[in-house]
């Protein structure tokens, strides 16, 4: 079958015209960026905390855990949503747990097993995220 003119000149940079998919991809760019930071600070404030470099290990596992069990898991239930409202929802369940999280440290009430359970909790969310955004 041949292809007509038009469809055999469309290339990767037709994507850049298109509105809908520079907002996702910048929305993307940013949650990846702040996911990132994300894991770097929580490791640096388990070391602040403990002193202890084994702490910041364990918090980086922790970080990566949901990742590499769930991710693959996640992504066929997120073909089963409306992807918008969960990447929303996701986003809105992330922003409550940092803020849990700033109210502990805030109240010197945090601990590395807090730490821990909050990165895990942030990286599980991440984890149904990241496949509704795709």
């Amino acid at each position: 079958m041949l292809k007509s003119k038009k469809e055999s000149t469309q290339g990767y940079r037709d994507l850049l015209t298109q509105p809908e998919y520079l907002k996702l991809a910048a929305s993307n760019w940013i949650n990846r960026f702040g996911d990132s930071v994300d894991s770097i600070a929580f490791a640096w404030l388990v070391y602040a905390i403990t002193e202890s470099a084994a702490w910041s290990a364990v918090i980086l596992a922790f970080n990566q855990l949901p990742t590499i069990l769930l991710q693959p898991l996640t992504g066929v239930l997120a073909d089963r949503f409306r992807k918008k409202r969960l990447m929303v929802a996701a986003d809105l369940c992330r922003a409550l747990l940092i803020v849990g999280f700033l109210l502990l440290y805030l109240g010197d009430w945090l601990t590395p097993w807090g730490m821990a359970a909050f990165t895990m909790a942030v990286s599980t969310v991440e984890a149904f995220r990241v496949p509704a955004g795709s």
